[in-house]
């Protein structure tokens, strides 16, 4: 079943932020500001349809942050959370593309 970006964004922000990712960098990675650099790219293609070559960079690159920081998460609130942030941020990098 294919997930829209809407259904994604929509519960990505009902989720509860992990409490410790407000206060460590796992992987070099602030979680904080890659949380929030996805979610503004994520209403960027929802409101345009797609991202600029800039925007586009950032979100690659906290593509790759996710993809390096999640096997170092322990706790299973903050995977499942990085999980569904991954989701989105694939999501918003191919809005119409299968999922």
């Amino acid at each position: 079943m294919s997930e829209t970006l809407e259904r994604l964004y929509a519960a990505h922000m009902e989720r509860l932020f992990p409490p410790r990712l407000r206060s460590v960098d796992v992987a070099d990675v602030w979680f904080v500001v890659l949380d929030a650099d996805v979610a503004a790219c994520t209403q960027v293609v929802l409101r345009q349809g797609a991202l600029d070559q800039k925007r586009a960079a950032v979100l690659a690159r906290h593509r790759a942050d996710l993809d390096r920081m999640l096997p170092l998460l322990t706790d299973p609130d903050e995977i499942a959370y990085a999980i569904g942030l991954q989701r989105l941020a694939a999501r918003c990098a191919d809005p119409s593309g299968p999922f």
